[in-house]
């Protein structure tokens, strides 16, 4: 069962529209499991609309899937999963309004799939709260889920993007593929952890004996990348390394491309539809989620089908992150048993250990000191002009988390 709230329909693409219109906009709708029992109460504040949520909503959507899917065998240990869905718009003041909304709904685990502005109020109250929190899809996971030297004991990490190990391999791949003689460009928003992405591919890059050449950090707004464009190519920039929303990658490699830029860009967000609209073979994309379409991942099939049964309207192969939120999701109940209380459930997540299903490079394995997982895996695809389709260029490779 799962209720969505919608705000501001006005500003919403016209996709997001349908699906709004699909489960009455504003008003609570639910939708019958196949389980009868009293259910388990998850809530969600995800980047469903406005500027560059074509980053996070997908995520959404693969997480809803598979909860609907899961209530549809029977829910978990007899029991559904009621999920009730906020739009934040990756806004700290929606995102406040969200969490002091879901907390009063008095949930069993809060989940997250936003941008980092939105974080501080969430974490806020999962402390005040005592509701394990966890954030999915292709979030970025904070320090509080990390051993430093331990994590919080209700806040865990199931997404995609993890801070530190993303920036240690994406720098360290660009070493070895960038010529010494190539100028570094680094690309962000402004926003505060992609901000802190660039600093710290910046520190990373000078303790290489690389020097960057340009660094910029844009407005999520931005709709005109010309001049950001200009400034890479005045620097000489022949390298930028980008982390932040994928829109930045699309908008200034169009806008380098039309100035005649000739350089490689290198980004850390999995999308695997756009390479393929795209085509440009020195756009190199890390990524921590297998390109399942690439890969002809078997799982696509179901998340098809369970997208379908939503109403989705993203491609499954944009679901898998959200997806595996939601296997995440459905282990930590099953462990938690019934009846389970928020503290018994954010013991039982203090030890899971979660086959992701190919999807990720390794498991989510949880520790009571760490709350992200033991090591991070990624791979680089690329699009080949010459074989007409996109390859991988490097298979799993495991960052440790430290």
């Amino acid at each position: 069962m799962v209720s969505h709230w919608f705000q501001d329909k006005s500003r919403m693409p016209a996709a997001r529209l349908l699906l709004a219109a699909a489960v009455s906009g504003v008003t609570p709708v639910a939708v019958q499991a196949a389980a009868q029992g009293e259910p388990y109460s998850v809530g969600l504040s995800g980047y469903i609309t406005g500027p560059g949520a074509a980053d996070h909503a997908p995520s959404v959507e693969g997480f809803r899937a598979y909860i609907e899917r899961v209530n549809a065998r029977g829910g978990i240990n007899g029991h559904p999963v009621k999920l009730s869905v906020l739009d934040d718009r990756a806004e700290p003041a929606r995102g406040a309004d969200n969490a002091r909304r879901l907390a009063d709904e008095k949930h069993h685990l809060v989940t997250w799939a936003s941008l980092s502005p939105t974080y501080r109020p969430a974490l806020a109250s999962a402390e005040e709260s005592g509701v394990p929190l966890m954030f999915i899809g292709n979030a970025s996971c904070p320090d509080q889920a990390l051993p430093k030297p331990k994590a919080h004991p209700m806040v865990f990490c199931a997404s995609s993007i993890l801070i530190g190990p993303d920036l240690e391999f994406v720098v360290q791949y660009a070493l070895k593929l960038a010529p010494f003689s190539t100028k570094i460009g680094l690309l962000a928003a402004d926003i505060p952890i992609s901000r802190f992405g660039a600093d710290t591919q910046e520190k990373q890059f000078q303790s290489a004996g690389r020097q960057v050449a340009e660094k910029l950090a844009l407005p999520l707004a931005t709709s005109d990348y010309g001049p950001a464009a200009t400034r890479f190519l005045s620097a000489g920039v022949g390298w930028i390394n980008q982390w932040g929303p994928f829109g930045q990658v699309v908008g200034v490699l169009r806008a380098a491309r039309s100035q005649g830029w000739k350089g490689t860009l290198l980004s850390s967000v999995p999308f695997e539809n756009e390479l393929e609209k795209i085509r440009d073979d020195k756009l190199l994309l890390a990524t921590a989620v297998a390109f399942a379409k690439t890969v002809k991942h078997p799982g696509l099939r179901e998340i098809e089908e369970a997208g379908r049964a939503i109403g989705a309207t993203f491609q499954p192969n944009q679901l898998t992150a959200g997806w595996v939120g939601g296997i995440v999701v459905e282990a930590a109940l099953k462990a938690c048993g019934w009846p389970c209380t928020p503290a018994q459930l954010a013991k039982a997540m203090g030890t899971l250990n979660v086959d992701t299903q190919g999807f990720f490079g390794g498991p989510i394995d949880w520790t009571p000191e760490n709350h992200a997982r033991s090591k991070a895996y990624y791979q680089v695809y690329r699009w080949s002009s010459e074989k007409g389709s996109i390859v991988r260029e490097l298979d799993w490779t495991a960052i440790p988390i430290r």
